[in-house]
């Protein structure tokens, strides 16, 4: 439950970000964040960097507005190498010139459950602002392990109402250190949208024959069924398919099909709406709309040329 709650808040912080230290553009902050585990450089950081990062760890929301997170800065390294103690897999900490541990005041806290999830929140501002900062970044979890909880609370003379949760390693890579991007795209299958069943289909009509088909509970398939009703003059290719480009993109996530079957409304790119009428494999990539379920007469209605198809709810 706890990881699940830190990982919720790890999520939320983009949008929060992305508001109030003003980026642009969320792939962007996103994008500027790297990973380093093990071989960060000597150089140690700023007391503006550190205040830097710190606010925007205090900036963030909590739970109930409760402000129960306390930040511990550390630079010395026997210090960080008693926090390891518990945690033989920190590795950042062998080298880190600093480490930030994000604790939950038991005392101060109405709600405890939600801790974890503040100290999240907290975590993912952090690190957008040190990609901002040009620094490299590394999240070591604490809790729930007591064995980690021990060591740092002792490490740092941490009081007993103070709960450590999570820490993050921050520097610049070391000559044998080597940062890698985090970033990592949405994929239509872990994205669930709200609307009802009955509003997900939709109908294509073909030289005065009608087809009914499935979208795809999916931000493309949501941002295609946003267009309709609308006529497309679709284009002959390869004698298995139409195509027509929109003229603008949609959301896309392309992924490799393998296998195209009969009725597949698929994405090209990020603006090429394809309907395929016959099945066969391929190795090209393509993000899902929908499915057309009874395809029967479907290649006859497209006929051998261009055709004209009507799509609506």
């Amino acid at each position: 439950m706890a990881g699940k709650r830190l990982q919720a808040g790890l999520l939320l912080v983009a949008l929060l970000c992305m508001t109030m230290f003003g980026y642009a553009d969320a792939e962007n902050a996103w994008e500027a964040r790297t990973t380093l585990h093990a071989g960060y450089a000597e150089q140690p950081l700023t007391q503006v960097q550190i205040e830097a990062i710190l606010s925007a760890g205090f900036s963030m929301p909590t739970g109930g507005d409760q402000r129960a997170l306390d930040f511990y800065v550390v630079t010395q390294r026997e210090i960080m190498q008693g926090m390891k103690g518990g945690n033989p897999y920190a590795q950042a900490l062998d080298s880190a010139p600093c480490v930030i541990v994000v604790a939950g005041d038991l005392d101060k806290a109405f709600y405890d459950e939600l801790l974890e999830m503040d100290a999240g929140i907290a975590a993912g501002a952090m690190l957008l602002e040190a990609a901002d900062l040009g620094l490299t970044s590394c999240v070591l979890s604490i809790a729930p392990q007591e064995a980690r909880i021990e060591s740092v609370r002792e490490s740092l003379a941490m009081p007993g109402n103070l709960r450590p949760i999570l820490m993050i390693a921050l520097g610049y890579p070391g000559g044998d250190g080597i940062s890698s991007s985090s970033v990592r795209r949405p994929k239509n299958e872990q994205i669930h949208l709200s609307e009802k069943k009955e509003e997900d289909g939709m109908i294509l009509e073909i030289d005065g024959r009608v087809f009914a088909a499935t979208l795809e509970e999916s931000t493309t398939g949501a941002a295609f069924a946003s267009l309709l009703p609308m006529d497309l003059q679709m284009t002959e290719l390869n004698g298995n398919e139409k195509y027509h480009y929109l003229m603008g993109p949609l959301p896309s996530y392309p992924e490799q099909v393998g296998l195209i079957e009969t009725g597949d409304i698929l994405l090209f790119g990020d603006d090429c709406v394809v309907v395929f009428y016959e099945t066969f494999s391929t190795p090209y990539a393509y993000t899902r709309i929908g499915k057309i379920e009874d395809t029967e007469g479907l290649k006859e209605a497209l006929g051998q040329g261009d055709v004209k198809v009507h799509f609506a709810k």
